[in-house]
């Protein structure tokens, strides 16, 4: 039998917001904002995998920033704490020290309570290299 899902929560999207930066160690001040000014990754190609299964991609903006929406119908909150960002672009072109042999991995948090109390933007951790 197929459950109903609420038009209320029908409508809820889900989104992935986030900045990805040139540089590992960023320093964030007590309130979590970026301290510094690091460079940004821009037109970086960002993924959203689950597992192995890649289930959304966008590019960065000149700013590093990037948004993936998705389908609350298809993504479950539990299902979607086990997805990560993954930056795909190798990492040289934007940082050169960086190792080539490295990508920039994030677990993915809740952000934001929409007004029916769900969360519905979701938001990377903190990026990490993991080696090829």
């Amino acid at each position: 039998m197929r459950r109903r899902v609420p038009q209320s929560m029908a409508n809820q999207k889900k989104t992935q917001e986030g900045i990805v930066y040139c540089k590992i160690n960023i320093t964030l001040s007590p309130n979590g904002t970026v301290l510094g000014n690091p460079p940004r990754f821009s037109n970086a190609t960002v993924l959203l995998q689950c597992g192995n299964t890649v289930v959304a991609n966008t590019t960065t903006n000149e700013f590093g920033a990037f948004s993936i929406i998705l389908n609350p119908l298809r993504f479950l909150l539990q299902n979607l704490l086990r997805c990560n960002i993954v930056v795909a672009t190798p990492l040289a072109s934007c940082n050169a020290t960086l190792p080539s042999s490295a990508t920039l991995v994030s677990d993915i948090i809740p952000s934001t309570i929409g007004s029916n109390g769900l969360f519905h933007m979701f938001v990377p951790a903190a990026f990490r290299l993991v080696f090829n």
